[in-house]
């Protein structure tokens, strides 16, 4: 059989109104990508709206949604797929699949299946990387590849960046989830051959994207750079670092299925992580931290709307445990914390990292369309929720 190279591009930009729509958009068998017919509406339309609320924040447009599909049922040995993502300042997009990718058993003789995203986010953009699960059946190989890079952003190198400036930064919440396979097939779940999951998150150093880009000169000189990136992202899988980007995560899994795969992974089916950056996901992000960043359970039932957890010690915590965030007879395990976007300072915004581990893809879905949902409606649907309907 012949091998199979997939490519997709989809830009993202803002137009004066505050439309986020898609400027480019190109995709070659196997892949497909649809952008939803939804309107697609900023909150600055009606009449006397201003630009933000009176806390200060932005009111942001809602984000174009756009799926990746594919033709058949699911990847084979030899796919190799190629996703290239670039949102420009102040605009918003979802990345998302309208159901799990299944990669098949391994045909011997024939190279693993390779999936790569890579990603650029502008000053003030959104990006909302969330594909539906990765699902593994017995026999498969697996790798994958996310390589995300937002522009300047937190005052790496500026540590006198005012409050505005930083409302300004790109944002990012990238989810990155795999299931085990199928319980009822292929001998149980967590029976794949192999499989290897990379992501990286990286400032650049300079401006991707000049505001005052006019000229079809500039215009090029621009794609010179987005072209840049994309090359440097590349040297980023390899583990090579260049002086014009600043690495700030980076997460690596790789897996060997079989018997002792199984007993470590217990009850749970599917393995999730979700990062957070930047202004436009902090009200998501600072949920997260004040409910889970604690080795204490957890125990959603005696939690109110509104409760202030530091100030109402024993409240929605049942404490010393020693079970880590682990909701009884729930089906679910969480952790969370922060991790630096600029070394060995504290007075910028960190990022934050959430892991979870659930007996099936409801439970994990339910999770997080309660705790991210639609970002404060900056998106027009939950994609979670659409995973529980």
């Amino acid at each position: 059989m012949e091998k199979k190279v997939g490519e997709a591009k989809i830009t993202a930009e803002c137009r004066s109104d505050g439309l986020s729509v898609a400027s480019d958009l190109f995709a070659t068998y196997p892949c497909r990508l649809h952008l939803t017919s939804r309107p697609n509406y900023t909150f600055m339309q009606h009449q006397n709206q201003p630009d933000e609320d009176d806390k200060g924040n932005s009111i942001a447009s809602k984000a174009l949604t756009c799926y990746i599909l594919g033709y058949g049922g699911g990847l084979i040995s030899g796919d190799d797929i190629n996703l290239d993502i670039t949102v420009k300042p102040k605009a918003s997009l979802v990345i998302t699949s309208q159901s799990t990718s299944k990669a098949f058993k391994a045909i011997p003789g024939r190279d693993a299946t390779l999936v790569k995203t890579r990603a650029t986010v502008g000053h003030g953009g959104l990006l909302f990387l969330v594909p539906q699960p990765m699902q593994c059946f017995g026999g498969s190989k697996l790798e994958q590849e996310t390589h995300v890079v937002l522009e300047g952003g937190l005052g790496l190198k500026d540590v006198s960046k005012t409050n505005m400036q930083q409302k300004h930064d790109p944002s990012l919440l990238l989810v990155d989830w795999y299931t085990g396979g199928r319980k009822n097939l292929d001998g149980g779940v967590w029976k794949m051959e192999t499989f290897h999951t990379l992501t990286t998150i990286s400032y650049s150093k300079n401006e991707l994207f000049p505001s005052d880009l006019e000229s079809e000169d500039e215009d090029e000189d621009k794609h010179d750079s987005v072209s840049q990136i994309e090359a440097n992202n590349k040297k980023l899988s390899q583990g090579k670092y260049d002086n014009k980007h600043d690495l700030v995560f980076r997460d690596t899994t790789r897996l060997s299925g079989g018997d002792d795969l199984i007993r470590h992974m217990r009850h749970f089916n599917i393995v999730c992580m979700v990062a957070l950056i930047g202004p436009r996901v902090k009200v998501a992000s600072d949920r997260f931290l004040e409910k889970f960043s604690s080795r204490d359970i957890y125990d959603e039932k005696n939690d109110r709307e509104g409760d202030n957890l530091s100030s109402k010690k024993g409240i929605g915590l049942n404490q010393n445990r020693g079970e880590g965030l682990n909701s009884e007879n729930e089906g679910l395990l969480v952790s969370c914390g922060k991790f630096s976007t600029e070394p060995g300072s504290k007075e910028h915004d960190s990022g934050v990292i959430v892991r979870l581990a659930a007996d099936s893809l409801e439970i994990a879905a339910k999770f997080l369309s309660k705790h991210i949902g639609t970002l404060g409606g900056q998106l027009d649907d939950d994609p979670f929720l659409e995973i529980l309907t």
